[in-house]
This record gives C-alpha cells, structure tokens and sequence, in this order.
C-alpha cells in the first residue's frame, strides 16, 4: 500500500489493519515523511495500537523536521500541551504559525487531514486570528470527506453553535458518524446527547452502550471518562424527559400548552429533534386556538429569520395578533416595529398607543424604565392633544379572557368568515372587548365579503362618520390573510 492510500484510509476509519501497520512503520523508517507523520498519529490516537505519546513524538519530529506541515502542527500541539516532554507555549505557538502557510495550502487542495487541522486553528484562534465561520468552513469540508476529527469538531461546533446556529440534531448527526468509525470523544459526547435527550427523543439504554464502547477503546484517556461516566450514572441516575408520545396525544387533541411545548421542544432540540416545519406547525395550530405566547413566538422567528425566512410583515402580523391578545412582551415588540415602520406603516401615535398598553401590566422596575424610554421617544413626534389622549384610550384596553373569543380573533386574520362576523360582534356589542365599531366595520365588511348571514345588516347598522368608514375601507382593502396551515 502506498502512503496515499495510508492517507484516505486513516481519514475513514480508526484501526488500521495489522498487515497495513507495518507496512507504516517500514516506510517510516526508510524515511518517507508522510509515512513517519501517519505513523505518529495512529500511536497519538491510539487507532488500533497502545497510545505512545512518546514514540508518536519522535516520528511526528522526524516528519516535522523535513517540513511537513500536518506533523509541525502535532509537535506544536504536543509542546503547548506539554504531551511526551515539558510544557513549551512559546515554542508551540511558534511552531503553529510557521505551520500555517503549508497547512492552508494542503487544505485549499482538497485534504482533508490540512481542514480539519486549519479548522481546529480558527477554531481556536491559534496561529491565525480566530474566525468561529472559517473554522466551520473548513471542518465541513473535511466531515463531508469523511475524516472523523473533523466530523467530532464539526458536531461540536453545531452543538455550541460556534459557526453555525446551535443545532443539537445536526451534532448528532455528525458525531454519530464519527462515533461508528470507532473516535472515542465522539462516542462519548453521542452517549451524552442519548442520555439527555438533546436534539433527539432521550433513551438511556443507547446511551450506555455507547459510554461502554469508548470505556473498551485502547485510548486511556477516552476509556477513563467513558469509565467515570457511566460510574456517575450508577450513582445518579439521568432525569427522564416526559414521554413525548403522551405530550404529542394531548396537543393533537387541542391542549395548547402541549402544543406550545411540543413547538419549543422541536425549535431548541429539547428532547426531540431540532425540526422547523415542526416547530411552526404547532405554533400555528395554537395561535389558531387563541395563544397569544404562540403568536408571540412565531412572530420572533419570522423577525429574526430564526429557522424560517425572514418576513418582518409576517411577524408584524403575528406580533400584531398577540399584543391585541394581551401579551405585554409583543406589545413592546409591536409598538417598536410601529415606531420604526419595520414591517408595517410608521406611525409613531400606534406605537405610543402600544407602549402605554404594555407599562400596565409591568413590574419589574427596569422594564418600567424601558418603556418609560420608549413612551418618551414615541411622544416627541406626536401632538400635545395626543400624548394626553392616547393613554386616556390605552387604560381602557380589555385583553380578550374568553378562549371562543380569542379564538375568533386569531381565525379572522387567517380569512374565516365567521370569525371575523363573531369578532366585529364583540367589538359592536362591546362584549369581551373594549367597543370599537369602526373596527366592528372592517371585520363586518369582511365576513360580508365572504356571504356570511347577517353581516352586511349588522356593517349598515353602525354609525360611522365619512373619516372612519374611508379609514376602514383602506383597511379593507389592504388586508390580505395569513397563509393556511399546510395539510399534515
């Protein structure tokens, strides 16, 4: 076997058969240096071989000596580690920097062994300014070619969300593959994403099988904290996740807050898999039932592109939904967006309005003290007449406590007719809200649109100034319902 093929089996796999091993070692000693380098990294990771630091430095030296980049960057790690000799920082660092150049240059040719090693730099800052993208860059490239460090540190860096958005699913998945190649910490770090129930449904049987795998590996220092692991379970057992088979029954059956739990499960990886279809499903399925911390949420991920596009109009809409609802938390977010016509028209007297509405129900003094910051900006646009008149409108704001009502205001901005009927009553007859009939008119206006009974005769029978049915009319005009929920 030539040293290439030495090369593409060690990025796939962790033993390197006994035949292979010593055809390794008779080229390195004949002197090859990539033959020496590969030498010291199997006894470095003890791939097949009892871990011997000491003899993995002589070749690693010998290799680094002839100015072979990969084992340079082995020497350096092994002397700022102070591995098989005493503690060299300076040395190590050193040797890392004048590694760099080579190690790029292997890396932008396709090698996957120089990614993998020019992403744990970047990662760390080492030798090169740190750089959390580039260091995802080049681990992604070296995973996909299969080289099981990289597919470790690539998980890692979706587990901490450095590079990336944090992603317990997709760590998984990467650490898996290492795992199944035999890499002791990514068998380690899978076990505790089973025994946590991180980015997947929890199962403690799967995570002590895999501890008991790292605990039989040749590695010493990977079997020992496999070993002290699964001692620590005996002495304390994992917490268990609910049964997520009982929390999905309940929430198909229309209980909101499982449903809610099941859409925060799905969007964090908390005991089940990171999916954002899921996620907005369930949201949608509760804001349709009247949640305003549902409507609340999918505003924010629509606002901040989180695990959808980004559409500040749907979150306006959503935000909108939820601060009528009575959420103090969209209220502020609404009156912000009012205020910066992010999403909807500027309009300063909204924003005032929203502002106000959120102060009443809040306590905590630095929350006061925002909104007081907020009411102060939004005042300096508007007119004498409207900074005293607007909150004297803003004390009677009535947050909807019937689930039916609540309900119907959320279904009437999805376009259901008879909602918007039952909402323009309530605004009409002043039942469960503040009365409001030039907004009884708009939704009137719309239910009628749609042949709903009644709704025309009851839109005839308010009593508008030309002003308010013009304004109403834009609003008619304009309004577009929010998407149906796609069919599951």
């Amino acid at each position: 076997m030539r040293i290439v093929g030495f090369i593409l089996l060690l990025a796939l796999t962790v033993n390197l058969p006994a035949d292979d091993f010593l055809a390794l070692r008779k080229q390195a000693a004949a002197g090859e240096a990539e033959a020496q380098y590969q030498l010291g990294e199997l006894l470095y990771e003890a791939r097949g071989v009892a871990r011997d630091l000491d003899a993995s430095r002589r070749w690693a030296t010998q290799a680094a000596d002839q100015g072979h980049a990969r084992a340079q960057y082995r020497i350096a790690s092994m002397q700022l580690l102070g591995e098989a000799g005493p503690r060299d920082a300076p040395a190590g660092l050193a040797l890392f920097k004048k590694c760099v150049p080579a190690l790029t240059k292997e890396a932008e040719g396709g090698l996957a062994d120089a990614q993998g090693k020019l992403g744990f730099l970047f990662a760390r800052g080492v030798g090169v300014k740190q750089d959390a993208a580039a260091a995802a860059e080049w681990f992604s490239k070296a995973a996909k070619q299969g080289n099981i460090k990289a597919q470790a540190d690539l998980a890692s860096a979706y587990l901490s969300g450095q590079g990336f958005t944090a992603n317990p699913t997709e760590a998984g998945r990467w650490f898996t593959l290492a795992a199944k190649a035999g890499y002791g910490p990514a068998m380690i770090h899978l076990a505790t994403l089973e025994l946590q129930g991180r980015g997947r449904r929890q199962n403690l049987k799967l995570g002590k099988q895999w501890l008991m795998k790292a605990a039989a590996l040749k590695h010493p220092v990977d079997s020992q904290r496999a070993r002290t692991v699964l001692e620590r379970l005996v002495e304390q057992r994992p917490k268990e996740l609910p049964d997520m088979d009982v929390l999905i029954a309940r929430a198909e059956k229309g209980e909101i807050d499982a449903q809610l739990e099941l859409a925060r499960r799905h969007e964090t990886g908390a005991g089940l898999p990171v999916d954002s279809a899921q996620t907005v499903a369930w949201y949608i399925r509760a804001i349709r039932l009247g949640s305003p911390e549902a409507a609340h949420r999918l505003g924010g991920m629509f606002a901040l592109g989180r695990g959808v596009k980004k559409d500040s109009v749907r979150a306006g809409r959503f935000w909108s939904l939820s601060a009528r609802l009575g959420n103090p938390s969209a209220q502020i977010d609404w009156g912000v967006m009012c205020a910066k016509g992010e999403g909807t028209p500027r309009d300063p007297a909204q924003a005032y309005y929203w502002f106000v509405v959120a102060r009443q129900s809040m306590t905590d003094p630095k929350q006061v003290a925002t909104l007081d910051q907020l009411q102060a900006i939004a005042s300096t646009e508007l007119t004498p007449d409207e900074v005293f008149d607007i909150p004297n409108t803003a004390v009677n704001f009535l947050a909807p406590k019937a689930q039916t009502l609540r309900k119907a205001m959320a279904l009437a901005e999805y376009g259901n007719g008879a909602a918007q009927f039952e909402l323009g009553q309530a605004l009409a007859e002043g039942t469960g809200l503040v009365k409001d009939t030039a907004e009884a008119y708009v939704w009137f206006s719309m239910a009628a649109k749609q042949k709903v009974k009644n709704a025309a005769k009851a839109r005839d029978s308010l009593n508008l100034s030309n002003k308010e049915k013009a304004a109403a009319q834009k609003r008619i005009k304009t309004f577009k319902p929010l998407p149906a929920p796609k069919a599951s």
